[in-house]
């Protein structure tokens, strides 16, 4: 975090951002840290517009955000100022004219800065659309590795695991929903003799036209979204586990509790759940979502 004349701001907006006094003075609003850092539970919003947007929003990315071109993706141009990107210029006739993608988690920011910002980039926020939201539960003193291998996912109707970056990716790449679990405590580069075992999980949801929300309806609504309803943390040790398995003739596999329900069919993984839930193994994650949710909404 950076301090600037007795206003603090989160460290992942860019440096010309942080070393900008005029900027901060006349923009506090939007870019006081209002919240503590990662503390909100939506990593990702992204927000799509098909209207024109506002002449001092444009100007601002403009003038303090770094300007790329993506080789990939709907998008020619982007700005980034760290916490907030515009994306422009779109490559396909049905993709939107604008995108803005508000990280709330990394600025620190409040729900009502979320509006504020939106409202700053479209003159109302009714205009912005949800296309996607990247919920997330930081679940600390719990081993990257072991979640990956505890944290059981049920309702996909294909679960498609992929590591990479040591990263868990699970569902299809064209999913409507995917998770991702992964080292936290790597990511934001944090000595490792600090020893700070931080998980991030992430539920993406992506939301087709017909089902887009304008922005002030989607975040009224927030409390009602369950996005971590179907993923559960399983506790039970290897030999609790094998006591169970016992009937079906098979064992834990390899450490993973996760390949080891994969190859159970689905009456089994319903019995084993069943029993594990009983004998009290299961951590619902929307418990974690629900209390980090509270925490957020507070500001």
């Amino acid at each position: 975090m950076k301090e600037v004349f007795a206003l603090i701001i989160s460290k992942a907006w860019k440096r010309k951002v942080q070393n900008s006094k005029k900027l901060l003075r006349q923009y506090r609003h939007l870019f006081e840290m209002s919240t503590p850092y990662q503390s909100s539970v939506i990593d990702g919003l992204h927000l799509l517009s098909y209207n024109p947007l506002e002449p001092a929003f444009l100007s601002l990315m403009q003038s303090y955000g770094k300007h790329n071109y993506p080789t990939k993706g709907p998008y020619a141009e982007s700005y980034s100022l760290g916490c907030v990107t515009l994306l422009f210029g779109p490559r396909f006739p049905k993709v939107a004219p604008y995108k803005i993608k508000i990280n709330p988690s990394e600025g620190g920011l409040s729900l009502q800065q979320v509006l504020d910002w939106a409202t700053f980039a479209s003159g109302n926020a009714n205009n912005l659309h949800v296309r996607r939201v990247d919920f997330k539960v930081d679940l600390f003193n719990y081993n990257p590795v072991h979640c990956m291998n505890r944290i059981w996912a049920s309702g996909f109707r294909t679960l498609d695991d992929r590591f990479k970056n040591q990263s868990l990716y699970l569902g299809g790449k064209r999913s409507s929903k995917t998770i991702l679990i992964y080292d936290k405590a790597t990511q934001q580069k944090i000595p490792k003799n600090i020893h700070l075992d931080w998980t991030r999980v992430e539920v993406r949801e992506k939301y087709d036209k017909q089902n887009q929300l304008s922005l002030p309806v989607f975040l009224q609504n927030l409390r009602l979204i369950c996005p971590f309803q179907d993923l559960v943390m399983i506790d039970a040790e290897q030999a609790e586990l094998d006591a169970l398995l016992v009937k079906y003739k098979k064992s834990v596999i390899a450490d993973s509790v996760v390949k080891t329900l994969k190859a159970l069919n689905t009456y089994q993984k319903k019995v084993i759940l069943k029993k594990l839930d009983d004998m009290g193994k299961l951590s619902y994650l929307t418990t974690d979502y629900d209390k980090q949710l509270q925490d957020w909404l507070i500001y």
